[in-house]
């Protein structure tokens, strides 16, 4: 099989297994009373807070209206806290709040046994060869991204 041939599988396969995963991921998530999109919130929350609403809405790649939707359906279920900023009152930081700390947990509890189930389809070699290759690959992005 030519690269060019290999590079395409890995595409179709890349693809089809994201899907997969959020498929799999969003009908875990029903339970949960959230969308991925809300989880996706809370994740970077979790990771770069204290973080403005225009910072999330650019990390995110989506509209300032579109993730201040997102944050009031995690204002209106506890999970965030805002503060305004002490010299301009326009802008307010976001922080995950106590229940929103332990919805993460739990929800980061989930997506690692369901990781956990799908590394147990591979054996340990299978399994180095995927963190190293995914290493590599991290690289050249962070590469093209310079």
């Amino acid at each position: 099989m030519q690269r060019n041939e290999l590079v395409e599988q890995y595409l179709d396969v890349s693809h089809t297994f994201q899907l997969a995963w959020k498929n799999h991921f969003t009908q875990v998530l029903s339970s949960e009373q959230m969308s991925l999109a809300q989880v996706g919130l809370l994740m970077i929350i979790k990771t770069m807070q204290p973080i403005s609403g225009s910072d999330l809405a650019a990390h995110m790649r989506i509209s300032r209206s579109a993730v201040t939707q997102l944050i009031d359906a995690l204002g209106q279920q506890g999970y965030i806290k805002r503060q305004e900023d002490v010299h301009d009152r326009r802008i307010s930081y976001i922080t995950l709040s106590g229940k929103g700390i332990a919805k993460y947990t739990a929800l980061e509890k989930i997506r690692r046994e369901l990781y956990m189930k799908l590394a147990g389809a591979l054996d340990d070699d299978e399994l180095r060869a995927i963190v190293s290759i995914h290493k590599k690959m991290i690289i050249e992005l962070e590469k093209a991204g310079e």
